[in-house]
């Protein structure tokens, strides 16, 4: 089952599972999924086993969607479809990966070209992916979302849609 949690609780996950392991462990930055979401930076329009859109077999269909959605209809319990080429499960669909960057619509057109970590600040946080099993219309390695890093949950809740990973970071 998909994880239903605000940004603060996925990045405090994250951060605990490090300090536990030994290891420098964090929610991704945009560029780490994205670079995950295609395979290693290569072509790849859709997240999927192949890169390409396959509804009922490599991303849920209308009709399995609506079989195997919980909690309003937003995600399903994840390794339903094959994983990505990395071994990667439900990047294309089933719901929205908080990153560790902050939302700047402008960011990517003064960013770094190689690693680019995000603003140093900002009010939204990034998520990727898409909710319910994608959507034939979007590119969906680069289709950027964002959201309130923690939602009223008294207002509105925390949707069963906003999932997260966590990455092992090697480098400084």
């Amino acid at each position: 089952m998909p994880a239903i949690v605000n940004w603060k609780q996925a990045n405090e996950y994250c951060s605990w599972l490090g300090k536990n392991s030994n290891k420098k462990i964090t929610l991704p930055t945009e560029a780490q999924w994205e670079y995950a979401a295609r395979n290693r930076g290569g072509f790849f329009i859709y997240a999927t086993d192949n890169g390409k859109y396959e509804p009922g077999k490599n991303l849920a269909d209308s009709v399995q969607k609506d079989k195997m959605s919980v909690d309003s209809g937003f995600s399903y319990t994840i390794g339903k479809f094959p994983p990505t080429p990395l071994g990667l499960f439900d990047m294309a669909g089933n719901g929205l990966d908080w990153m560790s960057d902050w939302y700047d619509v402008d960011y990517y057109k003064n960013s770094p070209q190689i690693n680019p970590k995000g603003p140093d600040t900002g009010i939204y946080k990034v998520t990727r992916g898409y909710q319910a099993g994608g959507a034939p219309f979007t590119n969906q390695t680069v289709y950027r979302q964002f959201s309130n890093p923690d939602p009223d949950e008294k207002k509105q809740g925390i949707f069963p849609k906003y999932n997260f990973r966590c990455v092992i970071n090697t480098e400084g």
